[in-house]
């Protein structure tokens, strides 16, 4: 018991020494962190040795990192993804999610679906991005009760 509350403390005191990410690359970094030795991790490995078509068989590992030569057609490569990101204000989205969450709450909810919410950024994605933000900020809960499932965005 000793040694688990040790490593709690030691990584709360890690935590607070890196501080809350400012940046969407500090935010990346932290989440790819996180991500380092978890189920989800282990999950991209599968094995199609039994698959009945396809020119690869054996075992597979999804590679989100992989040259934009596997893309299809209508997926954007890695230049039009990540060319614009210093041009986005990730604050000012937080500050626009914040309001239209602060809305939802003033009316006496504690709990708000992600679709309630989905359009309060320029698109889908930075506010998905500005609630990541929050989320570790500690001003909000994000909840999933099933992989894939509705997002709920909890107050704190």
């Amino acid at each position: 018991m000793d040694a688990l509350e040790s490593e709690m403390d030691r990584r709360l005191e890690r935590k607070h020494a890196r501080g809350n990410p400012e940046t969407l690359d500090e935010l990346v970094r932290d989440l790819r962190e996180a991500e380092r030795g978890s189920w989800w991790k282990e999950s991209r490995e599968y094995d199609t040795s039994d698959s009945p078509q396809g020119f690869r068989r054996g075992v597979q590992e999804l590679d989100y990192r992989s040259g934009d030569e596997f893309r299809m057609d209508d997926e954007p490569t890695a230049e039009e993804a990540l060319g614009n990101a210093h041009e986005e204000d990730i604050e000012a989205t937080i500050d626009d999610v914040r309001e239209v969450l602060d809305e939802k709450y003033g009316g006496g909810r504690t709990e708000v679906l992600y679709e309630e919410v989905s359009d309060a950024g320029e698109s889908r994605v930075q506010t998905f991005l500005a609630l990541l933000f929050l989320a570790h900020r500690g001003a909000v809960t994000l909840e999933q009760d099933d992989l894939f499932g509705d997002l709920w965005v909890c107050e704190n």
